[in-house]
């Protein structure tokens, strides 16, 4: 994450869509919500969702029930598309990252 200057403020680990499925590009947070439902797997909710393309957003950890899904953060790619981290990480940018701001998707 970095402010307006171009200055690092945060670094969050994260996994991107399995197989290059979080789609490259610029966007703008338009929307959060606390809680939400996975489009594939309504068994299948997350935290602090902060929306950037679609229904492509940041969150938390993914819950089936109450057991948290493999999500090897910082290692690999593993979502549908989304950008998960942590719940903390998530709530994080649920906080501090207001609707408008730039979200640029790039490659590693």
């Amino acid at each position: 994450v970095y402010d307006p200057s171009g200055a690092l403020i945060k670094e969050i680990p994260i996994s991107s869509g399995a197989g290059g499925k979080t789609p490259l590009g610029n966007f703008r947070v338009y929307s959060r919500s606390e809680w939400t439902t996975s489009a594939s797997d309504s068994r299948v909710s997350m935290r602090f969702m902060t929306r950037f393309n679609g229904g492509i957003g940041f969150h938390g950890i993914p819950r089936r029930g109450s057991r948290a899904l493999a999500t090897p953060l910082g290692v690999r790619p593993v979502s549908h598309g989304c950008v998960r981290m942590s719940d903390e990480d998530a709530h994080w940018i649920f906080v501090n990252v207001p609707n408008g701001t730039p979200v640029n998707v790039i490659p590693k």
